[in-house]
């Protein structure tokens, strides 16, 4: 975890901390960070995994599903299995696909980059792995507060409250039907006014 008081961290748009030092370098001094979203369903998929997080600078905790940062050196399927089991306890069963991936630039900072693959898949008996209801989350460092499988519905419900546009966008979007799996998300900017560019796979 960074330290979120550091003059030099900042905040990925979902609440995620970065330092500058752990940007991945690209060609023309671009830096970009890589992230996992997990979408964990139960065996009927009428279900969904959520999580309540805390933000650094923000009074206020979030419904969000669960994920994070790809760390340097790390696959991006290493890191899905790694956040899932850090923020809930959960793994997947079976196949596991891929949703949709977005692209945003940070806020402020036409250099730095950040791509979020989202993945959707069910683990087995959740309930029994989890419990019924919110129970505390096995976050080793703090930030997720709960974890809850609720149904689809309810999920939506809570997930439309999340502060962040580039992440609560495609995500209810893909929750609703609204768009394929497949689709490429890229937003040049969090503005009201500022369309996204929305991909669809043929």
């Amino acid at each position: 975890m960074t330290d979120p008081f550091d003059p030099k961290t900042r905040l990925l748009a979902d609440g995620i901390t970065i330092d500058e030092k752990e940007t991945r370098r690209l060609p023309g001094a671009l830096s970009a960070y890589v992230i996992v979203n997990a979408l964990v369903r139960d065996d009927s998929g009428a279900g969904l995994v959520i999580v309540r997080q805390t933000v650094p600078h923000d009074s206020a905790s979030h419904w969000v599903v669960p994920g994070g940062k790809v760390e340097p050196g790390e696959a991006v399927h290493d890191a899905l299995v790694r956040e899932l089991r850090e923020e809930t306890g959960l793994a997947y069963a079976g196949n596991v696909a891929h949703a949709y991936t977005v692209h945003y630039l940070l806020p402020g900072d036409t250099h730095t980059h950040a791509v979020v693959h989202v993945f959707d898949g069910h683990s087995d008996d959740v309930a029994a792995a989890i419990g019924v209801g919110a129970v505390a989350s096995p976050d080793p460092e703090g930030d997720v507060e709960v974890v809850e499988m609720v149904p689809l519905a309810t999920a939506i419900e809570r997930l439309r409250t999340m502060p962040w546009r580039v992440v609560r966008e495609p995500l209810l979007a893909y929750l609703t039907g609204g768009c394929p799996a497949g689709c490429f998300w890229s937003y040049l900017s969090e503005g009201v006014g500022q369309e996204p560019s929305c991909f669809a796979p043929h």
